[in-house]
């Protein structure tokens, strides 16, 4: 239904004032978002205002793409009514962004340019690891109204190397990695459950305790803080972070370092643009490089009529980009990415 929206929208789009008529935001109710229920008139309102400002951002985008401006596509997901309060819930709020901004400037790299068995390291021109792997990857999974996207990323990071290299298909727990790494870096504070953390931060944890991570099917995700909560056993298997490596922010060194060791979590800026992601290679001149408030990870790379692009893996559900997936414009540091890359690798 979702993608039957979006090609009616393309279709059929018009510039007009969206204040003037709702017959879009009547269409986007009783087809993506026929699941929304609002507390009363005044916050359904609240509600067709922020999905007008969706409506906008889709329109300009539609007419950049028929130009030859950009090369990415926009559309009225299921964030396009979120305001803006509940699309900064995804991300990392205030607090954890200073915090990781403090941690990061702190961090010496485990990898550099000088970095022998990265660098004699031959380059594809192109690479999935979707198609290498020897077992499937676990499917997309959505993070909900909780800032918990680094538990996905590095919980994904772990399970790709599960999938690649031991020929495993599983979903790690990332309500573990929240009841667990609860300021385990009490200097700086992270990580803070649905607030935001770090990946190298749950890493470090991860590898310092011998702890294990439990499956999802032992140990659901519910989205939610419960500090304190982290079990001293959990039933079932579990993998364990033999060890970990990072690096600075590099496109350069990410390429070479996916290549060898597999996806990788990197941070990025998300906007509201980056938010409302349909297709195609994404840019964006104004998203704040120096703010990062999201970690996804890179599973590969490629090129397409001349531009390149990352392929990344999100946490926003399958409605996000193609299947949750996404391409992002390479060797511009788009939005701030890679910034830092962190990648595990798993014993068990």
């Amino acid at each position: 239904m979702f993608s039957i929206w979006f090609l009616l929208l393309v279709a059929g789009i018009s510039c007009q004032d969206p204040s003037t008529d709702r017959a879009e935001w009547k269409e986007w109710r009783a087809t993506v978002g026929k699941d929304r229920s609002y507390q009363n008139a005044n916050d359904e309102e609240e509600h067709a205002l922020a999905f007008e400002k969706s409506l906008i951002l889709v329109k300009e985008n539609k007419l950049a793409f028929e130009k030859g401006e950009v090369h990415y596509t926009l559309a009225l997901n299921e964030f396009a009514d979120r305001t803006d309060a509940e699309l900064a819930v995804l991300r990392m709020d205030a607090e954890s962004v200073k915090a990781r901004k403090e941690y990061i400037s702190n961090l010496k790299d485990s990898v550099d340019d000088d970095d022998s068995t990265v660098k004699d390291n031959k380059l594809r021109s192109s690479f999935d690891w979707r198609q290498y792997s020897k077992a499937k990857f676990p499917e997309i999974e959505d993070q909900g109204s909780c800032g918990s996207c680094y538990s996905f990323s590095s919980m994904f990071a772990m399970e790709a190397q599960l999938a690649i290299f031991n020929n495993i298909t599983t979903s790690l727990s990332k309500q573990y990695v929240l009841d667990c790494t609860w300021y385990v870096d009490p200097k700086t504070l992270l990580n803070r459950g649905c607030s935001g953390g770090l990946d190298i931060v749950t890493y470090e944890w991860l590898h310092a305790n011998g702890k294990g991570v439990p499956e999802t099917s032992v140990y659901e995700y519910t989205g939610e803080n419960r500090v304190r909560s982290c079990p001293a056993t959990t039933s079932g298997p579990t993998y364990k972070v033999k060890s970990f490596r990072h690096a600075n922010n590099s496109e350069t060194l990410l390429q070479e370092n996916l290549l060898r060791w597999g996806p990788i979590t990197c941070g990025i800026h998300a906007s509201k643009k980056f938010q409302l992601y349909y297709d195609g290679i994404y840019h964006e001149d104004n998203c704040d490089s120096a703010d990062i408030d999201h970690s996804v990870v890179a599973i590969g790379y490629g090129s397409e009529n001349g531009v390149d692009f990352w392929i990344l893996r999100n946490s926003w559900g399958t409605n996000w980009g193609q299947g949750g997936y996404g391409k992002l414009m390479r060797g511009t540091n788009e939005c701030g990415f890679p910034d830092t890359t962190a990648w595990p690798q798993v014993t068990f």
